[in-house]
């Protein structure tokens, strides 16, 4: 995707127009980190994959993007249009 796009690889994007619920939610997955990270029995009931795939993936968590991450983000949002799977651009607006 990074060769394609000449832009940094977006895995997946969490958004909402209700601040308080990004930040409920951040305020959970930090603490469901933080249980997974202590390397004691888990207390969230996850099973193996699925701790083993947050471990892997929340150093790539990101809260504040750069100017290059809003540049990933935007290319990756016009990708349906330019491969023609939808007439419209999308107008990606981030506050």
């Amino acid at each position: 995707m990074i060769d394609l796009v000449s832009a940094p690889y977006v895995n997946f994007i969490l958004a909402s127009n209700n601040k308080k619920i990004i930040e409920d939610y951040s305020e959970v997955l930090l603490k469901a980190i933080e249980l997974i990270n202590c390397n004691t029995e888990s207390q969230l009931n996850f099973d193996i994959k699925s701790e083993e795939f947050i471990k892997g993936n929340m150093v790539s968590v990101v809260y504040n993007l750069s100017e290059q991450d809003i540049v990933g983000v935007k290319e990756l949002v016009e990708l349906p249009y330019y491969y023609g799977f939808t007439k419209e651009m999308a107008d990606l607006k981030l506050v």
